[in-house]
């Protein structure tokens, strides 16, 4: 899922779709994907596919550090 996320996010294959790329990634984020999260914290930080979120971007840095 984070793989199909990130074709998403570049338009590599598929048309670019951020909030594709947001659903996605939190779906794999919840199956325990530290790159997810990881991927999710950048997402929060830029308001790429959702509202900029800053603390949301430091929750999943820090979560996908840990894993």
């Amino acid at each position: 899922m984070a793989v199909l996320a990130g074709f998403h996010l570049e338009g590599q294959g598929l048309p670019v779709d951020q909030s594709k790329a947001f659903e996605l990634l939190q779906r794999a984020s919840e199956l325990g994907c530290a790159g997810a999260h990881f991927n999710l914290g950048i997402l929060y930080q830029h308001g790429k596919g959702t509202e900029i979120d800053k603390k949301r971007a430091v929750h999943h840095y820090q979560i996908a550090a840990m894993m």
